[in-house]
């Protein structure tokens, strides 16, 4: 118990946090993108806490990165293929048995829904965008109230739509942040998920998170640190998953001036 409580109090700051690489899993090659942006963020790591014994594979899979995380190892020993094994065990309406995609946001929604906790059950800080729609026209009405907002791109999902990726992502990438000077709100990007579609089925995952050393991208046992900050781009516009969290809004206005 201890421990567990020592890791979840070094993970809310996400200022001190720099992730460590993870052991590639061949058969499910999303996990490791999913875990590393999934421990990054705060309120999901402490909802590990609460998922049931069908599940617990998610805790130890925590609890094992923090540890390895505070020992300064470079790669942890923390499994993937078991995590993945226990959702898709659990739910297998998650793998879409003839294109081997597995619904990232659909998996997300089943651990938090879970979860013993009904806190974790109003998910009134996430968002669903399709691409093809403006971004701004759906985070007007949760300016005011939203301290983080996870965002999720639905067309790589779409069976139909993967087969022209060109025009998959045609709707942009979203900005880096969000101010609103009427309500004095400043949402700022620091994790997203990418995936490269490459002729494989399944596609190669990355997870980039914004540390102490700036922007840094996981993709298994490899953590590099982006030198520049255009290197951003390109990953954003292929991104599927975003997470935003609430910043001082004079700093925000700042940023945004320079």
């Amino acid at each position: 118990l201890k421990k567990k409580k020592k890791s979840a109090k070094n993970v809310r700051v996400p200022s001190l946090y720099f992730p460590i690489g993870l052991k590639r899993c061949d058969a499910h090659l999303w996990v490791n993108a999913l875990m590393q942006f999934l421990l990054f963020i705060p309120t999901t790591r402490e909802i590990f806490s609460y998922v049931p014994k069908s599940l617990q594979s998610l805790s130890e899979f925590s609890d094992l990165y923090f540890q390895d995380l505070e020992a300064n190892q470079i790669v942890s020993r923390a499994v993937g293929g078991q995590v993945a094994d226990a959702l898709l065990g659990k739910f297998p309406h998650l793998l879409k048995v003839r294109d081997l995609v597995v619904n990232l946001d659909e998996v997300i929604q089943c651990i938090w829904k879970s979860a013993a906790s009904s806190r974790w059950q109003r998910l009134s800080w996430q968002i669903l965008w399709d691409s093809e729609w403006p971004f701004e026209t759906l985070i007007e009405a949760k300016k005011e109230h939203s301290f983080e907002w996870f965002v999720s791109l639905q067309g790589i999902y779409n069976a139909e739509a993967r087969k022209h990726p060109e025009l998959l992502f045609k709707g942009g990438s979203l900005r880096r942040q969000y101010v609103f000077k009427d309500a004095c709100v400043c949402l700022e990007l620091d994790a997203f998920l990418e995936i490269r579609p490459d002729g494989e089925r399944q596609g190669v995952y990355f997870t980039y998170l914004k540390t102490r050393e700036g922007w840094v991208q996981c993709a298994d046992e490899r953590i590099t640190i982006l030198q520049r900050s255009h290197s951003l781009e390109m990953a954003l516009q292929r991104g599927i998953l975003f997470h935003y969290r609430r910043v001082p809004f004079g700093r925000c206005l700042i940023q945004s001036k320079a």
